[in-house]
């Protein structure tokens, strides 16, 4: 491919579409627990664009900043506009709506020691929970939220669109109240919306102020990974190998072009074996296959493979259920325990937490020599070139009992014949019969997988002695930063942290593809290999 693939511009598509398509913050109420440090903004100028840039309050201002500075991946500076004012039953309970129309990006910044406030209107959002709290008082059922939003104006608010949101609305809903839009652009103060909300007067129908209120929002846990790190992306001109081939840059098949040995404890197909010698010398490798043709399987056994290579694998599947099947086969069939970090599960970070503090303290470090490691691999040699031996020997005669049954097909019973059967006879008397060979080979395959099995447990043990040996500082770190609750103070940690030696000790990661924001640093090429379960 010729054409020049600009992959921060895609990236910045990716993450639009994935902005407009993931509707996930839902306000019912700016004034909730959803919304920390909920300023109401009295400047309608921020909203009719009469100033691109508006001052804010500096003690406000200076306590937001410092916890975007904590919190830049959990939470978002949001401004909404035009509230629905009213009360609403939510399972049995009254519950209060103050719940904004509109929802902007909102960004603040500091010039010549003054805080200023800006809002992306073209980046508008019809906040859902509107909708939801009007839509049993629809005019009719084609009234939806896709509906609205293709109705009603976006970017700045003038004049013309002031009646353009009234007329949808009034059309929409008729029970809605709209009278007090009409001031429009004059908009309520904190005070006004203060005695709104504390007003015991009885609300019989949902009413819209004209109101501006901004606030730090909690990012839905689901979105904000993919968020964040596709606005990482769209920054950054170094991209992995993996991300170029899947947008469209051109890597010559099998690169490395080896042939490549497997060794696992465990017996593969040869198609299973064409994966894995796949993985090992492309970008990208796509297996297939319905259900029940060994998929997990494969995928355990590769991350086995790299295991053995003193490589780290990252596996992400998209629900948990996937996840600890993988799991289960590399710590059960393959008898491997404390390889894998199973990350999805919600007591992963204790689980970590703990094993480092044990293995910082000598606890579960065993001390392998390194004649040991050589003992065991002249072992493996040893069983390998028995099977290679026997799987010569059974291969030699099979090749000559179809020899012997094509004679005997054609068997006349002439003098050289009888001579030829009788040398046949006397050979086959002398050989051992077929099935105790295919009967030793099964044994030996047993034996070699055992000693594989003790091959790749005392050959993590060893590196994981010498990483702990040389290493420490990045262990200590690491374990300092899953102590952070907030991911930018986790990410300066991690950012100390050289992530190959501690993936020595976590060789294996297996998580939840919604999980890996929440877990693992973003770092390029942080993994060997990255295994996609059902991607």
């Amino acid at each position: 491919m010729n054409t020049k693939i600009d992959l921060p511009k895609i990236a910045a598509y990716f993450k639009d579409c994935y902005q407009s398509d993931f509707r996930a913050i839902q306000l019912i109420d700016f004034f909730s627990k959803k919304v920390n440090e909920p300023l109401v903004y009295e400047l309608p100028e921020l909203l009719t664009g009469a100033l691109r840039q508006s001052p804010a309050p500096t003690e406000w201002a200076e306590k937001i900043a410092q916890d975007i500075a904590i919190y830049a991946k959990e939470k978002s500076l949001l401004c909404g506009a035009f509230f629905l004012n009213g009360k609403t039953n939510v399972l049995g309970r009254t519950q209060r709506v103050f719940a904004p129309l509109y929802l902007y990006p909102a960004t603040l910044f500091r010039e010549d020691e003054v805080y200023y406030l800006s809002i992306d209107t073209e980046q508008a959002t019809i906040n859902p929970t509107f909708f939801d709290c009007l839509k049993s008082s629809a005019k009719d059922a084609s009234i939806t939220l896709e509906y609205l939003q293709e109705k009603l104006p976006t970017g700045y608010i003038n004049f013309t669109h002031q009646h353009q949101i009234i007329d949808v609305l009034n059309e929409s809903f008729p029970d809605l109240e709209l009278e007090a839009m009409a001031d429009f652009p004059k908009i309520l103060t904190a005070e006004a919306v203060e005695n709104l909300r504390k007003s015991r007067k009885k609300v019989t129908n949902f009413s819209l102020v004209a109101a501006i209120c901004i606030g730090l929002v909690n990012k839905s846990t689901g979105s904000r990974g993919v968020l964040n790190e596709l606005e990482i992306l769209t920054n950054t001109k170094d991209f992995s190998l993996p991300l170029q081939a899947i947008f469209g840059r051109d890597f010559p098949p099998g690169g490395k072009n080896q042939k490549h040995k497997f060794l696992a404890p465990v017996s593969l197909s040869k198609a299973q074996e064409s994966i894995l010698e796949s993985a090992e010398n492309n970008v990208l490798t796509m297996a297939i296959g319905p259900p029940g043709t060994g998929k997990s399987f494969t995928i355990a056994a590769l991350a086995i493979d790299f295991l053995c290579q003193q490589k780290s694998v990252l596996i992400a599947a998209r629900n948990n259920q996937a996840v600890n099947v993988v799991a289960d086969k590399i710590e059960q069939h393959f008898g491997l325990e404390n390889v894998v970090v199973r990350a999805g599960k919600d007591d992963y970070q204790q689980f970590l937490k703990q094993r480092l503090n044990n293995l910082l303290h000598g606890i579960g470090v065993r001390k392998i020599r390194t004649r040991d490691l050589k003992k065991v691999d002249q072992d493996i040699k040893t069983r390998l070139k028995e099977l290679k031996t026997l799987e010569e020997t059974i291969g030699k005669r099979e090749a000559d009992e179809r020899s012997n049954a094509n004679f005997l097909l054609q068997y006349r019973g002439t003098l050289g014949q009888r001579i030829k059967k009788y040398f046949i006879e006397k050979s086959i008397r002398k050989k051992p019969y077929l099935w105790d060979l295919l009967t030793q080979y099964e044994l030996q395959t047993k034996f070699r997988h055992l000693t594989v099995k003790k091959w790749i447990d005392w050959n993590f043990h060893y590196f994981l002695m010498i990483s702990l040996r040389v290493s420490r500082t990045h262990f200590f770190n690491f374990l300092k930063g899953l102590k952070k609750r907030q991911g930018n103070l986790r990410e300066e940690v991690f950012d100390q942290v050289n992530f190959k030696k501690v993936l020595r000790a976590f060789p294996i990661w297996i998580v939840n593809t919604s999980d890996i924001d929440r877990v693992l640093p973003m770092y390029k090429e942080l993994f060997d290999i990255v295994i996609i379960d059902e991607a």
